[in-house]
């Protein structure tokens, strides 16, 4: 039914809105509200299962850097 489709990205696109609006979305410090650039952004939050974090509780940016390998006794 091509109503219910239509019904539903309509309440993704409230919720969107309603997203934008959040104020605990604002960053003060750089003056930056929430932007959403997609419909199915509310989808794809629903989807996080672990948000990792160090122990003075800042997230992580979950990066690894190569620092160096070994292979028999030389290191590079």
């Amino acid at each position: 039914p091509i109503s219910l489709y239509v019904t539903l990205e309509l309440v993704k696109v409230i919720q969107c809105v309603f997203l934008s609006y959040d104020l605990g979305m604002y960053d003060c410090d750089q003056d930056i509200r929430f932007q959403v650039r997609t419909t199915t952004l509310n989808e794809e939050l629903g989807q996080v299962e672990y948000v990792l974090s160090d122990k003075t509780g800042t997230l992580t940016r979950n990066q690894m850097a190569f620092v160096q390998i070994s292979v028999g006794d030389v290191k590079y």
